[in-house]
């Protein structure tokens, strides 16, 4: 499974200090991880981790790769490319890449998990639960009429699977997406879909 340098990331600062370059990209393109000492790389979708300030990539590798330095910070000439961090608080470049390599296994097993729960004809609430190791907010599934079809981490107390609206405490809530206008937009869609959220609801 790829995985974007953004997200790699974000796991990486729940373990060690890191510093990120001006941008960082959220495109799932990078394969895996390998500790470099070459001054130049030339294949992209690999994570480059070294410890040497002259590592150069090519500008065209520059999304689709990510460069790991150890330290505390970026060298300076790096600090304006994409898909460069720093990371501090490793014991070396060893730990780091089996660092990384945890996150891409984390994410195959659950995409396995995934793709066998389907095979196995599991229910939408089954496929929710497998994703609270990796994304632990409160997620709800809503059919278009508004019934609950899964949810994880929301109490809707005797409104589980039945429908939104039915009850004057969600009233504010079935209003509140039927006046949306990002809503209204993507209603009408065919098949499954993600709305981002409104603030009032």
């Amino acid at each position: 499974m790829k995985l974007s340098a953004r997200l790699l990331s974000y796991y990486l600062k729940k373990k060690y200090d890191v510093t990120e370059s001006s941008v960082i990209t959220a495109d799932p393109n990078l394969r895996y991880a390998l500790i470099t000492v070459d001054t130049g790389v030339e294949d992209e979708g690999i994570v480059y981790i070294t410890s040497s300030s002259l590592l150069w990539r090519p500008e065209q590798m520059r999304n689709v790769s990510l460069t790991v330095f150890l330290g505390k910070s970026i060298p300076q000439q790096h600090l304006n490319e994409a898909n460069v961090i720093a990371v501090s608080g490793a014991q070396g470049p060893e730990e780091v890449l089996a660092s990384i390599q945890d996150i891409f296994d984390l994410f195959n097993q659950w995409d396995e998990d995934c793709m066998a729960s389907r095979l196995h004809n599991h229910t939408i609430q089954d496929l929710l639960d497998l994703t609270s190791p990796i994304i632990p907010n409160p997620m709800v599934v809503i059919s278009m009429d508004f019934t609950v079809l899964a949810s994880r981490g929301v109490d809707f107390g005797e409104l589980r699977n039945s429908v939104l609206g039915t009850n004057e405490k969600t009233l504010d809530m079935v209003i509140a997406l039927k006046t949306d206008p990002v809503y209204a937009a993507l209603k009408d869609r065919e098949g499954a879909f993600f709305y981002p959220g409104n603030s009032t609801i």
